[in-house]
């Protein structure tokens, strides 16, 4: 699957920090520090799917860098006993 994209930029208004939609622009979340955003996304059950990719713009509006959030491998399927094991009469032994 494809990693979502979002923007993580300061707010000057509200000194805190807003995470955006990248394709949209539409402001999803406001956190008062970087990592309490990246807290969030690391919760996310999409995120968790298909992981994210988040560009991080700084204080001053400059560009800082991109930060990876790596999706999880889904946990394999648990092995289910055969419900007629029990009913079936045992191998012969080997003489």
């Amino acid at each position: 699957m494809t990693p979502i994209r979002y923007l993580l930029r300061h707010c000057a208004t509200s000194l805190d920090w807003v995470l955006v939609d990248a394709g949209s622009g539409r402001e999803l979340s406001h956190h008062p520090t970087r990592d309490a955003a990246f807290r969030e996304l690391a919760c996310n059950a999409s995120v968790l799917l298909c992981g994210a990719v988040v560009r991080v713009h700084g204080v001053d509006g400059g560009y800082e860098g991109e930060r990876v959030v790596s999706a999880i491998a889904p946990a394999p399927p648990v092995a289910r006993r055969d419900p007629d094991a029990c009913w079936r009469s045992p191998a012969p032994a080997m003489a």
